[in-house]
């Protein structure tokens, strides 16, 4: 399951943005955990050892997949935002709210994966690279300008828009 949420995560394009994060929320650091003991299990011998070394191989290759996916979508939204002149607040508000969501979640994962060495290395969760991603985000959100009213006219944030340059 694992595997195949990170299998469509990547493959994503920008307009699916959203998608690509319900994708990547749904895995946890336990299931991550899981999926590296059950794919990638650690020598038992001397024989298990050429085995191993292929297996280490896939092993870092299933990060690099599960990083680059949150790099990427990060990277969307940063691009976009970066982009973006003008914003409802309502929809400004909410997308900050989303964006905290995002960050939060790579922390909880983090947190779970530090006691197995998983953190910040080639084999496990890119938490640095992934956390500044998300804080150029931040820092994107920041400079855009803000309306009073949505495109409907009115307080109540339906029907946002963001007017990009």
């Amino acid at each position: 399951m694992c595997q195949a949420a990170i299998d469509k995560a990547s493959h994503l394009n920008r307009e699916e943005d959203l998608n690509a994060a319900s994708v990547l929320l749904t895995i946890t650091g336990h299931s991550l955990w899981e999926a590296q003991q059950k794919q990638f299990p650690e020598p038992v011998d001397i024989q298990d050892y050429n085995q191993w070394t292929t297996t280490e191989n896939d092993s870092i290759g299933f990060w690099q997949n599960f990083n680059h996916c949150w790099l990427k979508l990060g990277g969307n939204i940063s691009k976009t935002l970066w982009q973006t002149t003008h914003m409802d607040r309502n929809a400004k508000e909410s997308l900050e709210e989303w964006l905290k969501q995002l960050a939060d979640h790579v922390i909880n994962v983090s947190d779970f994966l530090e006691g197995f060495g998983l953190v910040d290395y080639e084999r496990g969760i890119w938490e640095d690279d992934i956390l500044s991603c998300f804080e150029d985000c931040f820092e994107a959100l920041e400079q855009i300008g803000t309306t009073p009213f949505n495109s409907q006219g009115s307080y109540d944030g339906a029907g946002a828009q963001i007017i990009q340059h």
